[in-house]
């Protein structure tokens, strides 16, 4: 899949782009790159956004014929405007134009793609740029338990187009961006950024979008609270939580949802034919938004692969999961931990146990219950049960003691 922005089709003239020395006839480089990518094999759909500003004086349909007598096979997406067009003044923020094209993104999906900035009045292909970097991010959060990104992207640029040359060189580069295992700071309440004037010329527009969107961004707050819980279970080594409380349910339907939301924020609040005014949104808000569903998605697929509480299962899974996340000190207390389960259990011959009567032959308890659930990897032996059963050891927790350690979960402070 190939990206661009573009201008009036109409002013674009046929040239000569040579691509690992090979030579295609075209009018956007986007094109004759899609044209050298298929003779190798690769099949590539061109999404082409064109800003609002070139629809003032005709329709997208308008556009489309106009490009189609110079390019074949392309959809195109219209993006916000930012200044003063044709008499038309748009009222925006450069946030809107990249949130707008990052949607696109997360609604297509796809897993190997370019971008082309050799077009596009400055903010534009930079706003593409940012929306890519954005999306890229997003795709990792989506795998990095698993460790199978299977994303690659691309940028794709000439030399600038003049009048008086027809011959450039193209190049194309991969394109990354980092993705690490934090918890996103998204919050589905503030996905715009309201001041004293736009709160009252803004405010019950706002409301009423809002109001269409509770459900959704009800369901959010309640999966972003979930994924809280399993993020801090892994980085703070309590492996049992997900064994014991973690539901992790499926969020695509969410996430469509929540691209509706956020289209819906970038109506126009305000169109005449004088202006045409946006929402101040938050696109890293937005963004984080995203990155927190994709890595609850991520933490979901692998807790969908562990089986029982077991604590041989429980250490091995686990520390693939600190290996692979650089958390190693994790996986050298949870081996202790686990180890020290393991001595005490051959006490038991079947049948089960409180872990701190194992240990001490009477129950003790701790003079500071927080601090030592997460200093042994949630295993706080007096609501710990071992339970031995044919050769095995497994481990739960007190069922009335479950709440209150989700509670240290959600906020170990």
């Amino acid at each position: 899949m190939i990206f661009q922005v573009i201008g009036d089709p109409t002013k674009y003239k046929e040239n000569v782009f040579i691509i690992d020395g090979e030579r295609y006839k075209a009018y956007l480089s986007s094109d004759a790159v899609r044209q050298h990518l298929e003779s190798m094999g690769e099949d590539l759909e061109l999404i082409v956004f064109i800003p609002e500003s070139f629809l003032i004086d005709k329709t997208k349909e308008d556009f489309c014929e106009s490009l189609s007598e110079k390019v074949s096979g392309f959809e195109v997406e219209v993006i916000p405007s930012i200044g003063t067009f044709s008499g038309m003044r748009f009222e925006g923020s450069v946030e809107s134009v990249i949130t707008a094209i990052l949607l696109q993104m997360v609604e297509r999906k796809p897993k190997r793609f370019y971008v082309d900035i050799t077009t596009g009045f400055n903010l534009y292909p930079v706003s593409l740029l940012e929306a890519a970097k954005r999306y890229l991010t997003y795709r990792k959060l989506e795998k990095i338990l698993q460790g199978d990104e299977g994303i690659q992207a691309f940028t794709i640029f000439s030399p600038p187009i003049l009048r008086d040359v027809n011959e450039y060189n193209v190049e194309i580069h991969t394109l990354d961006a980092k993705a690490f295992f934090s918890l996103p700071n998204a919050d589905i309440d503030s996905l715009i950024i309201l001041k004293d004037e736009s709160k009252r010329r803004f405010g019950a527009k706002v409301g009423k979008i809002n109001k269409k969107y509770n459900t959704v961004k009800s369901e959010f707050r309640s999966i972003f609270r979930e994924l809280r819980i399993a993020y801090n279970a892994i980085s703070l080594n309590v492996p049992l939580a997900f064994y014991e409380f973690l539901e992790m349910v499926d969020v695509d339907g969410v996430e469509k949802e929540i691209i509706s939301f956020v289209k819906a924020l970038l109506e126009p609040v305000e169109d005449n034919a004088e202006r045409r005014t946006r929402l101040p949104i938050d696109g890293v808000n937005v963004a984080n938004v995203f990155y927190s569903l994709a890595l609850y998605k991520s933490i979901r697929e692998f807790g969908k692969t562990l089986n029982k509480p077991e604590v041989n299962e429980i250490y091995e899974r686990f520390k693939e999961i600190y290996r692979r996340l650089g958390i190693n000190v994790n996986e050298y207390f949870l081996q202790r931990d686990v180890e020290d389960i393991i001595a005490h259990a051959d006490k038991l011959e079947e049948g089960e146990e409180i872990l701190g009567i194992l240990k001490h032959g009477s129950l003790r308890r701790s003079g500071n219950e927080k601090r030592n659930f997460f200093a042994h990897s949630g295993f706080l032996e007096e609501y710990t049960i071992i339970e031995k059963r044919g050769g095995d050891i497994y481990v739960r927790w007190d069922k009335q003691r479950r709440n209150v350690f989700k509670d240290w979960l959600f906020d170990p402070s």
